[in-house]
């Protein structure tokens, strides 16, 4: 997640620490059971941020939540990728609408496509997923939480319209003045 984060962009994500269940090769600094009583080897962190997994009836995507609110210290957020209607269980509230620290869903406005198929059949994910954010707030003020919508995808748009507004100008400054820019970049500052 780390790595992802640091390749859209974000400036937390180089200074991040990262941990996983067991070590997978992907240079996370800790082999850690999120779930377990053991605390990390940080003595504090800003943010956890994570696509928890789900187990049965969301059995340990709420056992993270709980495991979360529980580690976080003034000021922290947590950040969990879930499926969108995760918030809507009655026994589930305590959770988000009357905690105190829930502070945002941001429902993603196109389905995560988790694994690209190679047999040429066209990718149709069928999951509706949202971040749900908890803040602690240092000031012990409550403020309503916020329902924002996403592309879900944006940062790797962004990249790709980077990308295309480079490969334009590089043609551009090899004399192919014949290529026409498209409409949108002419009226963006």
């Amino acid at each position: 997640m780390a790595a992802w984060l640091q390749h859209y962009g974000s400036k937390a994500a180089r200074a991040s620490t990262t941990s996983d269940l067991a070590n997978y090769g992907n240079g996370q600094d800790e082999t850690l059971d999120f779930l377990s009583a053991r605390n990390p080897q940080l003595e504090r962190f800003d943010a956890i941020i994570t696509n928890p997994p789900f187990g049965q009836g969301g059995t340990l995507a709420t056992a993270f939540i709980r495991a979360g609110l529980k580690r976080l210290g003034p000021s922290g957020m947590l950040a969990l990728l879930l499926p969108a209607d995760f918030d809507s269980a009655k026994t589930r509230a305590r959770y988000f609408a009357d905690h105190p620290w829930f502070a945002a869903k941001i429902a993603l406005t196109r389905r995560i496509v988790w694994f690209e198929r190679s047999d040429g059949v066209r990718v149709a994910p069928k999951e509706n997923h949202s971040w749900f954010v908890w803040r602690r707030s240092p000031l012990r003020v409550r403020q309503a939480p916020v329902i924002l919508y996403a592309p879900g995808n944006a940062a790797a748009e962004l990249a790709l319209e980077e990308a295309a507004r480079a490969d334009h100008a590089r043609a551009c400054d090899a004399g192919r003045g014949d290529i026409q820019a498209p409409a949108r970049w002419q009226t963006e500052g």
